[in-house]
């Protein structure tokens, strides 16, 4: 069922059979449908991954996004319009910082002083380079931590941690061999503790066959 017949559902059947009033209710239920459809494109903020950049550069200077960066890629004005709420409203924070840094370099941590065993209200940043969205220009990294942070917070030693994953693959090949010796007719080993000669060294290869 289509939205101008949910509409038209509703219309009360002692009017329905008035054909005049029910051809109105019909114009009225497609107008209405179309207004439906408008409304859709009024929901901005639940659509940030479906706009165009030229919105978002409007969405940010409009919500007062200081930090966005109008030459960077769409994924990254993205991710500054979705977290700016967050990042304006804890700002001077952990949680603030490590947002921000995570919309460039996403998986970027802070590490504050006590747990690390660093000087009261000094921090250090581990910048996630994995896979960051924008190229690190330490200039560039540190501007945007004062941007950040709290006025009385340090950051250690005016360095960055920088960290990077990667995955590595192997196999492992492995061989063994299996050797005894010959045993009396009562079961006893008869040259235990002696080096076996080659017709009793058996080789387990990787193919799980044996060879002498």
């Amino acid at each position: 069922m289509n939205k101008s017949s949910e509409f038209l559902s509703s219309f009360p059947e002692s009017l329905a059979i008035d054909s005049g009033k029910y051809a109105l209710a019909r114009v009225i239920a497609e107008e209405l449908k179309s207004l439906c459809v408008d409304t859709q494109k009024v929901s901005i903020y639940g659509r940030i991954d479906e706009l165009d950049e030229e919105l978002l550069d409007i969405l940010a200077f409009d919500f007062n996004v200081s930090w966005y960066l109008y030459n960077g890629t769409i994924d990254i004005k993205r991710s500054q319009i979705k977290s700016c709420f967050f990042v304006h409203r804890y700002l001077g924070t952990k949680a603030a910082l490590e947002k921000a840094l995570s919309d460039l370099y996403p998986g970027t941590t802070i590490e504050e002083w006590f747990e690390y065993g660093g000087a009261p209200y000094h921090f250090r940043i581990v910048l996630n380079i994995t896979e960051q969205r924008l190229a690190v220009i330490q200039s560039e990294v540190e501007r945007y931590i004062n941007i950040f942070k709290s006025l009385r917070s340090v950051l250690e030693d005016n360095s960055i941690i920088y960290k990077s994953s990667n995955t590595i693959g192997f196999s492992l090949k492995t061989d063994y061999v299996i050797f005894g010796a010959p045993k009396s007719s009562e079961g006893i080993d008869t040259r235990a503790g002696i080096w076996p000669d080659n017709t009793m060294l058996y080789t387990l290869n990787s193919g799980g066959k044996y060879g002498s």
